[in-house]
């Protein structure tokens, strides 16, 4: 099932590894969320220098008691870029 939440957006400053690429000075959007037994998966649209170019990528988080999906979301985020600040 798919949940709205309040949508923010991070930045990282320097270069950050995704895993499959590299983006300089990534502004991190999440764009989805869905709620598959145990799991939570983000969908994420990353821009680099606020470029026109967007990229996706997803985070899958599991273990989680929160009920909030705005809280959830803002957890899944800060466990994946620890070193990411909201921007907006």
């Amino acid at each position: 099932m798919a949940y709205l939440f309040a949508s923010k957006q991070w930045t990282i400053s320097g270069s950050h590894d995704f895993g499959d690429f590299t983006l300089l000075n990534p502004t991190i959007r999440p764009i989805n969320c869905q709620v598959l037994e145990n799991s939570v998966h983000v969908q994420i649209e990353l821009k680099e220098n606020g470029g026109l170019f967007k990229h996706y990528t997803n985070v899958t988080y599991s273990e989680t008691i929160e009920t909030n999906i705005n809280s959830l979301v803002d957890d899944i985020m800060a466990a994946a870029f620890p070193t990411a600040t909201v921007v907006g």
